[in-house]
């Protein structure tokens, strides 16, 4: 009984070694996961050295059939000071392909060579949240972040009617209320408007006058309508074209 138990004190981490879990990001083709090869007879003893070539490594993703590495890239990490530790590159696309609709797969990695015992390997590939390398920056529960685009089109300023129409209204050191500066033209507003007049007959010589003035003479002359076009501000003149507007049938 105090042999087994002692075999299985020696044992344990080994397993541990050979079956610990690591994380490879979806898409990738640069990332590497590393292992420890031992003698393939006493199953202890760490084997260096060990000529790429001769590895053959076969995985399985998501359930998926065991497939070979067309050309397992495995280097040592270091003889002198990290011996027989190596790592394999994972540079084939279909070891990091996720199915459509998933954010994460277990994929398990069995590396066999002539002189070391059968090594597996237990992964995980994830798709990432926010793209890969960058940061979120967050505080208090709110997330801080710049506008690049609206619809996928850039608000930089590219010619572009999104863009520039953005950049014009919200530009705080040169404000422009309206987008007309950067482009109105072939806008559907106005002949809508004109079409709507016509389909509903209004009679704008009298209606609007109406509308204007409270009468349809009270524009009939010349000198009526420039005083009364002189004393119109900004905020008169939104309301009357709201007035206009509202009044339409």
């Amino acid at each position: 009984m105090k042999r087994f138990a002692l075999i299985l004190v020696l044992l344990l981490p080994l397993c541990g070694l050979a079956h610990g879990s690591q994380t490879l990001t979806s898409g990738s083709t640069d990332e590497y996961v590393y292992f420890i090869a031992v003698d393939a007879t006493d199953y202890h003893t760490r084997e260096t050295d060990l000529v790429a070539g001769g590895f053959t490594v076969y995985y399985s993703i998501a359930g998926g059939a065991a497939t070979a590495m067309t050309t397992p890239t495995v280097a040592e990490v270091s003889k002198a000071n990290q011996p027989g530790e190596y790592s394999l590159l994972v540079d084939e696309a279909g070891m990091t392909t996720l199915a459509a609709g998933k954010d994460q797969a277990n994929m398990i990695l069995s590396i066999s060579h002539a002189s070391i015992d059968r090594v597996t390997l237990s992964t995980v590939v994830t798709r990432p949240k926010i793209t890969a390398g960058q940061t979120l920056t967050v505080a208090s529960g709110t997330a801080s972040a710049d506008a690049t685009k609206i619809n996928g089109t850039s608000i930089a300023g590219t010619g572009t009617r999104v863009a520039d129409s953005f950049v014009a209204m919200h530009n705080i050191a040169s404000p422009v209320f309206t987008t007309a500066s950067v482009n109105q033209t072939g806008d559907a507003y106005v002949p809508a408007l004109a079409a709507k007049v016509a389909a509903e007959k209004i009679d704008t010589s009298t209606e609007l006058r109406t509308l204007l003035a409270g009468s349809d003479t009270a524009l009939a002359t010349a000198a009526a309508l420039a005083t009364i076009t002189g004393s119109y501000d900004v905020d008169e003149l939104y309301n009357l074209t709201w007035k206009i507007w509202v009044n339409l049938p």
